[in-house]
């Protein structure tokens, strides 16, 4: 997380500082004080929030503001709240001006990059409850009150649970009705303004533009359907980066025309005899890290041979009892093809490590290897999560993946890679 909110306060700190005087484009006399809750999708699957956001890029500019900003995990929370001071008596130079400003701007920063989630999946019911809440705290007929939505209406837990009842095949009529009569949120003269609507990364499978369509629909209605005083979704470009969590998982909405590359893979952690056959009887995968079968950097040359061999041994016993078994190699690069890393360059290099990795299997077992498929499958595929680009948290796609040829995703990877 902190490598992930570091790059969100250099984004942001580098824009406020860029804007200082004419920050958000509007002229300090004019800017509309505000009653702000920002609501922000910080877990996985979704884009890393850009803290430019005209919201948020005027906000310390507009004294008398009060904001609070919401982590909208399975279990919401408070990240940071407060009130923009007044320094009109001060006597300030406005370079002072600026100089306090973005001191106050970095603090939020620091607040952003120091949460995390608390609990697994994202929970928008709970979210928005708890951001009307806030708003409602800090209400003055002074201040405008808005709510700012970041994030990718895919909420997977709570009332609104679009695992059990994808976009696709919801009745929004009835299913606004029922939120709007069970939730009892009152949105009344509070400005909606949604970003990142549908802008869905990681392991979630893209939405069709139907679905974000009905997505959008679906949200248009039920804030109005709460009484707000308008809603806006604004198409703006997130950044390239995603969250990523590994210890608080966020679940897929099943998408319509869209066919899920995903498939069930197990870590090789913890690996037993028993566990192994009963992974490839079930038509799973399992994954080796970078920390188990580990390489030199931009090399298919181990950094330690044996340490691997020991690793792979369970693959390997298979392997030596089920000798017409037809084995899957699938290497796995960091990076996302076209934007951090060249195609060919990462797809060669993944095929040359899954080929490393059948030869201690062939050597072991002192046998041709003719049942092994290799596949490089580069920075792409099944199991590649997307956004991480080249850092720590790109650790999670430097990867080895076995499974079996003759298994429904197996066939899949061969016919489409």
């Amino acid at each position: 997380m902190k490598k992930i909110a570091k790059k969100i306060i250099v984004l942001g700190i580098v824009m406020i500082v860029t804007l200082g005087c004419v920050g958000c484009g509007k002229d300090p006399e004019v800017i509309e004080r505000s009653n702000l809750s920002v609501i922000l999708g910080n877990c996985n699957n979704h884009p890393v929030m850009d803290c430019s956001i005209d919201e948020l890029a005027c906000l310390m500019k507009a004294a008398g503001s009060s904001y609070t900003i919401i982590g909208a995990d399975g279990n919401p929370s408070i990240i940071y709240e407060g009130e923009v001071p007044s320094f009109e008596d001060k006597g300030y130079t406005q370079a002072m001006l600026t100089r306090i400003q973005n001191s106050m701007q970095t603090d939020i920063e620091n607040r952003i990059m120091e949460a995390t989630p608390s609990a697994p999946e994202t929970d928008m019911a709970a979210a928005l409850t708890l951001g009307v809440r806030a708003i409602r705290a800090r209400e003055t007929d002074e201040l405008s009150n808005t709510l700012v939505i970041c994030h990718t209406g895919i909420s997977t837990i709570g009332e609104i649970n679009m695992i059990d009842c994808p976009i696709s095949t919801m009745d929004i009529e009835q299913s606004v009705a029922t939120l709007v009569d069970k939730l009892k949120i009152d949105l009344s003269g509070i400005r909606v303004v949604f970003y990142y609507l549908g802008d869905v990364r990681g392991d979630q499978a893209p939405l069709s533009s139907e679905e974000v369509e009905k997505l959008k629909t679906f949200y248009d209605e039920l804030f109005k359907g709460m009484g707000a005083e308008s809603v806006t979704f604004k198409k703006r470009l997130a950044l390239d980066e995603t969250y990523n969590f590994p210890d608080q998982p966020v679940s897929c909405m099943p998408t319509e025309g869209v066919t899920s590359q995903l498939v069930k893979v197990v870590s090789a952690e913890n690996l037993s005899e028993d566990k192994v056959n009963s992974i490839f009887k079930e038509g799973e995968g399992i994954t080796f890290s970078e920390k188990q079968v580990a390489f030199k950097p931009n090399t298919a040359e181990f950094l330690d041979k044996n340490s691997a061999t020991k690793e792979l041994s369970y693959v390997i016993e298979f392997m030596s009892k089920n000798r017409d078994f037809k084995l899957l190699i699938c290497g796995g690069c960091a990076g996302d093809e076209g934007i951090d890393v060249e195609s060919s360059d990462v797809r060669s290099l993944s095929e040359e490590r899954g080929e490393a990795v059948k030869s201690i299997i062939c050597d072991e077992l002192n046998i041709d290897g003719s049942n092994i498929t290799v596949k490089g499958l580069g920075s792409s595929g099944p199991f590649h999560k997307t956004g991480l680009g080249l850092g720590d948290e790109a650790s999670v796609n430097r990867t080895v993946t076995f499974l079996s040829s003759d298994s429904e995703q197996g066939m899949k990877i061969l016919a489409e890679y």
